[in-house]
């Protein structure tokens, strides 16, 4: 069982299979669809240089000759996945009614994969396809950029999708095993927003998993600043290191950031990418130069903040973490990517309880000497 599973308070029923598997349940009542994710400990950050796109190839690989997309297409439902660096990421989403369904899919998906050699080579072509337009993404293939240059000695600076030529030696079996060590009970964090439907039938879809054994969570490394040119990213974008126990206070600090970049006429998004045990925040200012960015994070790092600046920032951090007004979706996600790292969710309370002294403190933090940065190509 995830330990985070009583802190996750708005998702107000839990379980524990006999199987390992942790089930959380947040009952909605009227609902008009449901949302079931079930995250999986495992990704880019569990692979080594011989083993990139391990996981990608294993989650591709779930779907070949599975019933699962036919059933859940009849009942008008979607089931889809995706590898991230700490987690795969099974989703099935769809019209409330058709819940049962959706269960069904998600278990019909969680088998050991039946594909020869041929429908491998051919699923490693959908990820080359796959790389190629991540790469026609500017902003993604930016943030996949900055992740490589503070991480460079760790997996984590690995990008998710993986390295086709090194998926070309992996075969049925070796997926077969990593099936067993990855998709088991001991590793199941399953999330379910959801209308009246009970934990034991939302944990039906992970229920006939074997128990296996729970994989450790990676250690998150210590992030090397550098500079880097990206003529391919407009503008400029920063990284600063993000402590894993401090969600809420980085919350509070994005929004502070914005207010104070806003004031500058300069526009501003920000990336929270989270680990088990850190993470980054990246900030990109698309329509900024490199000194104008310096001399806001140096006016930041240096700030006092007033009551009613704290108070705009919380009020913009609760719009964004509020799992009572997320929909079910982003409910279910938000809840299996905390759980399945041992996070705890941010609630109003949480940020309600960050103080101005400690955004004060926390402020020194964005010192541009302490970023990543990747200067792009000038307005």
């Amino acid at each position: 069982m995830f330990p985070v599973a009583a802190a996750l308070s708005f998702l107000a029923l839990e379980t524990t299979l006999p199987n390992g598997a942790t089930v959380m349940l947040r009952p909605v009542a009227g609902a008009k669809r449901f949302a079931i994710c079930a995250g999986f400990r495992g990704g880019s950050a569990y692979e080594s240089p011989t083993t990139r796109g391990s996981y990608h190839l294993l989650e591709h690989a779930l779907f070949l000759n599975s019933q699962a997309d036919a059933i859940a297409e009849a009942a008008g439902c979607q089931i889809y996945a995706a590898t991230y660096r700490e987690l795969i990421i099974v989703t099935c989403e769809g019209p409330s009614e058709r819940a049962a369904s959706g269960i069904q899919a998600m278990k019909q998906l969680l088998h050991p994969i039946s594909a020869n050699a041929d429908a491998l080579a051919r699923e490693r072509e959908v990820i080359r396809n796959e790389i190629a337009i991540a790469k026609s993404d500017a902003k993604r293939f930016s943030l996949d950029e900055l992740w490589n240059a503070a991480c460079k000695d760790s997996p984590f600076g690995f990008d998710t999708l993986g390295d086709p030529q090194t998926m070309s030696q992996f075969d049925p079996q070796f997926l077969n095993n990593l099936f067993d060590e990855t998709f088991c009970g001991a590793n199941c964090f399953l999330a379910f927003s959801c209308p009246e439907v009970s934990v034991k039938e939302a944990g039906a879809a992970v229920a006939h998993l074997k128990t296996g054994a729970p994989k450790p969570l990676p250690p998150f490394p210590a992030i090397r600043t550098s500079r880097t040119e990206n003529k391919r990213l407009r503008g400029v974008m920063v990284g600063f290191a993000m402590q894993a126990d401090k969600q809420a206070l980085w919350s509070v600090m994005s929004h502070l950031l914005r207010i104070a970049a806003n004031a500058r006429g300069l526009e501003i998004e920000c990336t929270f990418g989270r680990a088990s045990s850190g993470g980054i925040v990246s900030f990109w200012f698309p329509n900024a130069d490199e000194n104008a960015v310096k001399d806001l994070l140096k006016s930041f790092a240096s700030s006092k903040f007033t009551e009613t600046q704290m108070a705009a920032a919380k009020r913009l951090a609760k719009s964004e973490n509020d799992p009572q007004t997320l929909p079910p979706l982003e409910a279910a996600r938000s809840a299996c990517i905390f759980g399945a790292l041992g996070l705890k969710n941010i609630s109003s309370a949480d940020l309600d309880a960050v103080a101005a002294s400690q955004a004060d403190a926390a402020a020194a933090a964005f010192d541009p000497a302490a970023a990543v940065w990747l200067i792009g190509k000038r307005q």
